[in-house]
């Protein structure tokens, strides 16, 4: 993984994130949910994303453990805090870019809506919103793929609903159509 931008402080978050993990992993499931309240709170209370940045995405690495039996590698976890600080990360194939988005994408879907994650096809915005979304799911939130289905893309779509949710998996295919004159 690359990315670029002050590592020192990506690194210092980093071990902070992973000193939490024993915290929540004593954690019930009900507790451990009831975080996203907390987090909502402490929001609607003038904290910001940041504040909680730590927390949260500690939070998710434990719910992504217990809900997809996965649990973010040490470098996703650097990979999703230099995200946050507006960095862009390469992460080749295979190498968990869509556990390493899950982090931020719930810091910031505690806001409500407006998160989009883009991906480069409608396959991989419907595969990682069914799959993430269970975590987001079950800690909460709200998501939805923003693109049809393989075989319903004609279907009319409300996009309005589907823009409500928390976190919204979208696509980077621009259709064009033409018409003659």
């Amino acid at each position: 993984m690359n990315f670029f931008g002050s590592s020192y402080r990506y690194h210092k978050k980093t071990k902070q994130i992973l000193k939490l993990e024993a915290t929540y992993k004593k954690m019930g499931d009900e507790e451990l949910r009831h975080q996203t309240v907390l987090f909502r709170e402490r929001l609607q209370n003038g904290a910001s994303l940041r504040s909680l940045l730590v927390e949260a995405y500690a939070v998710v690495r434990e719910a992504t453990s217990r809900v997809l039996k996965m649990r973010p590698f040490p470098v996703q976890v650097l990979g999703a805090v230099a995200m946050e600080y507006n960095n862009i990360v390469e992460m080749k194939t295979g190498e968990g870019k869509t556990l390493t988005a899950a982090m931020p994408m719930y810091l910031h879907g505690l806001t409500g809506p407006g998160n989009f994650l883009i991906t480069t096809n409608g396959y991989l915005a419907n595969r990682d919103a069914e799959q993430m979304g269970k975590v987001y799911r079950w800690l909460g939130l709200t998501v939805k793929a923003g693109v049809p289905e393989p075989g319903h893309e004609g279907e009319d779509r409300d996009r309005e609903k589907i823009y409500q949710a928390d976190i919204v998996y979208l696509d980077c295919i621009i259709k064009v159509t033409t018409q003659k004159m």
